[in-house]
């Protein structure tokens, strides 16, 4: 029997959710954003394990850090938020909505990159921040180089 884990991911913790097919919760906790923690948690609930996280701008990290899942699903925040809109939000009842979500086979996948293509990412963004320096700097001295110019012809 698969058990389904609904993760609520934060910056330096996450709220985590463990329930079984019949959706009985076994488990939930706040579990901090370490390897060691994630994988001692994890390695507690019975296999095979399905994990379901939200994107965020952390998961890759998420990911390296909690080997101990047997399926790493990422799921799209605004389609969650359509299909499951709560009254009450808090981290408890996302992980347990991700989690129910997990076991009813209702998630909204979003694509995951593979490590290759983040690194791409990573360096299109470089050049991308960097092509926007060169330019913010030629149009500071854009002025000064016309102001010599000018004190030049005279």
């Amino acid at each position: 029997m698969k058990t389904h884990v609904g993760v609520d991911l934060h910056q330096r913790f996450c709220y985590v959710t463990a329930m079984n097919a019949s959706g009985k919760i076994l488990r939930q906790a706040q579990v901090a954003n370490e390897s060691e923690a994630l994988r001692v948690w994890l390695r507690q609930l019975p296999g095979p394990r399905q994990v379901v996280v939200e994107a965020s701008g952390f998961w890759p990290a998420f990911a390296r850090a909690a080997p101990e899942s047997d399926r790493l699903v990422m799921v799209h925040p605004q389609r969650v938020k359509a299909i499951a809109s709560a009254k009450l939000k808090n981290d408890r009842v996302d992980s347990e909505t991700l989690a129910h979500l997990s076991r009813c086979d209702l998630l909204p996948e979003a694509w995951m990159a593979d490590e290759a293509t983040q690194q791409l990412r990573l360096l299109v963004r470089l050049r991308i921040t960097l092509g926007r320096q060169r330019a913010r700097a030629k149009n500071q001295l854009r002025p000064l180089d016309m102001l010599w110019r000018g004190s030049a012809d005279q």
